[in-house]
Formats: structure tokens, C-alpha cells, sequence
């Protein structure tokens, strides 16, 4: 908390700093400085908004992050996450880069039960975007790591699939091998949400660790009280591993699960295709 409040300060001195400099009329209007607009008018402002902003209007921006909390009037609260994704979409692309941002981005996930949890995951995503533009930062990276590693949350997935784009694009600063171990103890905790284990599985598939997704997946496909959503993502990875033997068992044993069954007759078929 005390790196937040830091942050905040050194936007209110900015703000102060920039008296007399009137933002410009198309954030005026995404700050729902102009009577009498929607929630969705305010959207479309912050798509029109472009990428060379001034001081000025990037500052009001990024203190209207830090500020607002839970959704403000006139936005439902569905209308203000979009709003605040796009609001960090744009302070993500803009030319020079936006340095303040990583900072804020960090504090708002680091916020915990403060911030709404959607808030947080796009922070994170946001967060991966960053990197891929600047692979110094490392305090963003060990962020992401961080929250990768937090077991019992959904958006320890979100922090992985970002990992994972950096180490496409900078495999020395976050090396494959750590995020195939990241996804592979996301795939087998205990109290991992579901959805969390599920994208794990596909991360830790397409990491170069095939074996070790294979041996995650396949208890998971056999087992009938797993939960569809997870148990058609195991089922998707062993068909990408080429487990044609436990694909057919899937296939012949599961004539109650249609689901299921024609998930491994799908997988069957893609394999039987790559073969030819």
C-alpha cells in the first residue's frame, strides 16, 4: 500500500504541476467532463483516443485509475470494466511509451480485495503487454511470476499466458522451462480453479514439456468426475500429444458422455490428418 499512495502523490504533483493545462476535449470527454453523457459515449471516446497523447491528458488518465475503485455513475459495472480495460489498452500504446504506467499497473494488482478481481486480471494482462515492449522491467516480470505462482486464484492464468508471450519474444528473460514448471504446478494444485487448470494444461503442452503434459492430462481425461471444462482440455492435449491408444478408450468407453466422446473422436481425427 505504501508503493501505491507513492504513486498517487507523484500524480497529484503532476497534476499540480500542469495547472493552467486544460486536458484535451476528447479525454475531457472520457473523464465525463462534458453534461449529460452515457456509459457508452464515454467508450466510444476512449476508442477514438490516439497514440500520441499529451502529458497532460495521460496524467489525467492514469489518476483516474488509481482513483475509481468500483464503478461511478454512469456506468454499469459490466460498461466500466470495458472502460478500464480500454483505458489501459491506450496508455499501453502510446508513443513514447508511457514509463508511469508498469508502476500503476503493479499497484492496482497488488491491491488485493481493494480492487475488484476483474480489475487486478486486466492489470496483469496489461502488465504482459508492457513487457513484451520493454523486457528491462523487471519488477513487471516478477510481478507476473508472482502471480503465476498464487495457486488458488484464477488469475495466476492470466499471469502465465502472459509469461508465456514474453518468453516467445524474450526467452532469455523468462526462460520456457520456468514457465513449464509454472503451468505444471498450476495443472496439478489441489485448490486451482478449474478454468485456472485448464489454460495450464494448454500453456504447459506448448512449452516444450509434452511428457509432463501428458502425465497431468491423462487422469484427468480418464476420470469421470472431473469436470468437463478441464477434462476436454486434457483431452485436447493428448491429442496434440498423439495418445492415440487412450483417445480410442475415450472414445469407445464414454458412449454416456457425447461431449467427451466426440471431443476424442475430434482429437482422433486431427492426429489421423497430421499423420498423412
Amino acid at each position: 500500500m505504501r508503493g501505491y499512495h507513492l504513486f498517487v502523490l507523484g500524480l497529484c504533483i503532476a497534476l499540480l504541476s500542469s495547472v493552467g493545462a486544460e486536458v484535451s476535449p476528447g479525454v475531457a470527454t472520457v473523464l465525463g467532463k462534458t453534461p449529460d453523457l452515457s456509459g457508452r459515449d464515454r467508450l466510444r471516446a476512449v476508442s477514438r483516443l490516439g497514440i500520441g497523447l499529451r502529458e497532460e491528458d495521460r496524467t489525467a488518465l492514469l489518476a483516474y485509475l488509481a482513483e475509481h475503485k468500483k464503478a461511478p455513475s454512469p456506468f454499469s459495472e459490466r460498461q466500466w470494466y470495458a472502460f478500464v480495460n480500454d483505458v489501459m489498452d491506450v496508455l499501453g500504446r502510446q508513443r513514447p511509451l508511457e514509463t508511469r504506467l508498469p508502476g500503476l499497473l503493479r499497484e492496482l494488482f497488488g491491491e488485493g480485495e481493494e480492487r475488484p478481481f476483474v480489475v487486478r486480471d486486466y492489470a496483469l494482462q496489461h502488465l504482459g503487454n508492457w513487457v513484451l515492449q520493454d523486457d528491462d522491467d523487471s519488477e513487471s516480470v516478477k510481478t507476473l511470476k508472482g502471480a503465476a505462482a498464487e495457486v488458488d486464484q484464477t488469475y495466476g492464468a492470466t499471469a502465465l499466458l502472459a509469461l508465456q508471450r514474453v518468453s516467445r519474444k524474450f526467452p532469455e528473460r523468462v526462460p520456457v522451462a520456468e514457465v513449464a514448471a509454472l503451468a505444471e504446478k498450476l495443472a496439478q494444485g489441489d485448490e486451482v480453479p478449474d478454468a485456472s487448470k485448464a489454460t495450464a494444461l494448454q500453456v504447459l503442452a506448448t512449452s516444450g514439456d509434452v511428457r509432463a503434459a501428458v502425465a497431468v492430462a491423462r487422469p484427468l481425461a480418464l476420470e469421470p468426475k472431473t469436470t468437463l471444462m478441464l477434462r476436454l482440455s486434457a483431452i485436447s492435449v493428448l491429442g496434440k500429444a498423439g495418445d492415440e491408444e487412450l483417445l480410442r478408450e475415450l472414445a469407445r468407453a464414454e458412449q454416456t458422455n457425447e461431449f467427451v466422446r466426440k471431443a476424442s473422436e475430434r482429437a482422433l481425427t486431427q492426429i489421423n490428418q497430421e499423420v498423412q
